[in-house]
């Protein structure tokens, strides 16, 4: 990607949450009739996804950026997403960090897998209204890590989309092609 135009690129302080589990719901409609919708349940990964849109909506100025370069919100064109989670290793009151923090990367169950948090962050972008659909992500680099010392207060997530021109596939897989 050349060039690549900056859709929108922002952080969101707290710690990351995956996303929560759906579950059905039914209620009478008109003509009294059954609907079913399903509900995000998770004590933690709405509050963070509300925290992300706001944050979002917040940083962005939504409109602004995309105005900049002509464009309207939300933007309807393909995008590559890249997201960088930082976690905090939880320490416990003797001050020492739990055992299951003391990895390389964070892989403790209690943290969450990549996939959940990729998919709260994407439900994010379409509802604060910075992409139309999270079907027009193309592209999507994710990574976790333990939060450096250096950075020390920041956990959260931090964000960069980019319109995705891209045309051909990307090299690092042209061994398929052989």
């Amino acid at each position: 990607m050349s060039d690549a135009v900056v859709v929108g690129r922002f952080a969101v302080a707290g710690r990351p949450r995956t996303k929560g589990s759906l579950t059905p719901q039914m209620s009478r409609g008109g003509g009294g009739k059954l609907r079913v919708h399903l509900v995000e349940k998770g004590e933690y990964s709405v509050p963070w996804k509300k925290t992300m849109i706001a944050a979002i909506r917040h940083e962005m100025n939504l409109a602004a950026p995309m105005m900049a370069i002509g464009l309207k919100p939300p933007y309807a064109g393909p995008v590559e997403v890249r997201a960088l989670f930082l976690v905090d290793r939880t320490v416990g009151v003797n001050g020492e960090v739990w055992p299951s923090h003391r990895t390389e990367r964070p892989t403790a169950e209690d943290i969450g897998d990549l996939d959940k948090f990729a998919r709260n962050l994407l439900d994010a972008l379409t509802q604060s209204k910075l992409i139309a659909d999270d079907r027009l992500v193309t592209s999507l680099r994710t990574y976790k890590f333990w939060t450096p010392a250096e950075l020390a207060g920041r956990e959260g997530v931090y964000v960069t989309v980019l319109a995705d021109d891209t045309t051909v596939i990307p090299p690092e897989f042209v061994w398929m092609l052989k």
